[in-house]
């Protein structure tokens, strides 16, 4: 294997105390999560030396200090920082430290780590978080236009273009690629010889990254709710998996909950039919009455509303979407669902750049995802031949929703990197040649994913030639989060010690 752009510098290890904050989402703030709270004093086997980290004792802090550009200096460094809390079973011999990638791109792991299932593995395992370059106290990257919040798929575009204007030099270095180096020169620094990588969501994507640059160092791979780095065919960047499997969640979400099911026995034929309906007349509201108006329901209105909809309490629960779907086309009551229109928009707004940097997330994927263009591609031309390409599919490729109507819906996604820059260099996601590594690995999905839907993450199972899939029922996104119960947490604990998983364990919801 070539590796183009290896980390050929060595990385400095520096003793530090970053000042994070609290959890977001609905999780926990930063803590350890079961009664065995280590003290950083604790025997460890990684980062012993390392100071305690000011605002949670039960870690110890770290940076090491890499090239912004590994081929040219002149970019400076960044300081990747890290995190370390010891195993808290001292009888019984350390395992692999667990290393951990967080999602997004661009959500901070310090700031939010409560989703992870820690307590099933801390007793053998020391934990190791890092934060990517671009977010927390690596870096952080701030666009004020994209930390504000816009309101349409153009708005977007331009916040991102000026984004990219902002960090200069620097945008082609926030992919994956670059992520994935980080990381081993995390590794190196601490002397790891070997560890298990657990990632969710966003963070497979680099998992995958570092999987094909340094094997060598994988002890075992945990993809949680993931996405395939290899989409050379646009499968993911169109989203073709995506409509059957709102409408499939919807309709298993709704046999589980007796009311639901009687009321609605086919909640894929109403949900077909509100698709085509809004896609022949779609159903406005031009009154500034509740809901607020000027509110359209059309097919990229639904989409946010099924986007929206998921196994996490949080989310929106398939009974009030399909009451509100039925009442607009049985009874001509449109009231509820303008109203869920406008409570699950398509684009829900800014964030708290130093828990989440949509700056980050732009440059990430923006160096990462592969598009109907070439990245070499001027700027002008790039957004016709996204047309072009549009038009060439099958026009049944996201059925129900017409061809143009979910392209409509997905212009977040389809045009976000349309005026980004033409690289400078590009680190690819996957190195030329990428092979993945034979290495014991788990692929988790919650059947209740509306972001990683069970249709997408089975792909990574064409990636990993010891790859075990394991569905957990009652789950959505982050399928091993605590917050869905036990099942899917204790998988990967049990998988972590032993390098075995049965792929049937979590198969009935609230195991």
């Amino acid at each position: 294997m070539v590796l183009a752009a290896a980390c050929g510098q060595s990385a400095t290890l520096t003793p530090g105390a970053p000042t994070p904050g609290s959890g977001t989402s609905g999780q926990a703030s930063p803590s350890a999560p079961s009664s065995q709270v280590p003290s950083p004093s604790a025997a460890s086997g990684i980062g012993g030396s390392l100071p305690a980290c000011a605002d949670d004792t039960t870690w110890r802090c770290g940076t090491v200090a890499v090239p912004v550009d590994r081929q040219d200096p002149s970019l400076g460094t960044i300081p990747i920082h890290f995190y370390v809390q010891a195993h808290t079973d001292a009888t019984q011999p350390a395992l692999e430290p667990v290393l951990v990638s967080p999602g997004g791109p661009g959500a901070s792991i310090w700031r939010d780590h409560g989703y992870l299932p820690m307590s099933d593995w801390q007793a053998r395992h020391d934990t190791l978080l890092v934060e990517p370059r671009g977010v927390g106290e690596s870096g952080l990257i701030t666009c004020d236009a994209l930390d504000a919040g816009v309101s349409s798929a153009a708005a977007l575009q331009t916040a991102t273009a000026a984004c990219a204007a902002k960090l200069g030099a620097a945008a082609d270095r926030y992919g994956s690629g670059d992520v994935a180096l980080d990381v081993e020169d995390v590794r190196k620094a601490l002397d790891v010889p070997s560890f298990d990588y657990y990632a969710a969501s966003y963070g497979t994507v680099v998992e995958q990254a570092y999987a094909t640059r340094f094997p060598d160092h994988l002890h075992a791979l945990v993809l949680d709710s993931g996405f395939p780095a290899d989409d050379t065919l646009n499968i993911y960047y169109w989203g073709v998996d995506y409509p059957a499997a709102w409408i499939r969640v919807v309709g298993l979400l709704c046999s589980r909950d007796p009311s639901c099911a009687s009321a609605y026995p086919d909640p894929a034929a109403l949900l077909t039919r509100l698709v085509h309906h809004v896609a022949k007349a779609p159903i406005r509201n031009a009154t500034a009455s509740a809901p607020p108006g000027p509110v359209t329901v059309d097919e990229a209105a639904v989409q946010g509303i099924l986007a929206s909809t998921g196994a996490r309490s949080d989310m929106l629960q398939p009974a009030p979407l399909l009451a509100a779907a039925s009442a607009a086309l049985d009874h001509g009551d449109a009231t509820a669902l303008l109203q869920l229109a406008v409570d699950h928009p398509l684009w829900s707004g800014g964030s708290d750049p130093s828990v989440f940097s949509n700056g980050d997330n732009a440059a990430a994927q923006c160096s990462d995802l592969d598009s109907p263009w070439a990245r070499t591609d001027p700027i002008s031309t790039r957004a016709a031949m996204l047309q072009t390409a549009l038009n060439a599919l099958p026009a049944d490729t996201f059925a129900p929703f017409t061809r143009n109507g979910f392209a409509a819906g997905a212009a977040p996604v389809l045009q976000l990197c349309l005026d980004w820059p033409v690289p400078r260099r590009f680190e690819p996601v996957l190195p030329p040649g990428a092979a993945f590594p034979d290495v014991p690995t788990l692929i988790l999905s919650g059947d209740g994913d509306t972001q990683a839907p069970t249709e997408v993450a089975k792909r990574l199972l064409t990636e990993f030639p010891r790859a075990t899939f394991a569905p957990v029922a009652g789950a959505g996104h982050d399928a091993a989060a605590p917050f869905y119960g036990a099942c899917g947490g204790h998988l990967v604990g049990i998988f972590l010690d032993t390098l075995k998983a049965d792929p049937s364990a979590c198969l009935t919801p609230g195991n």
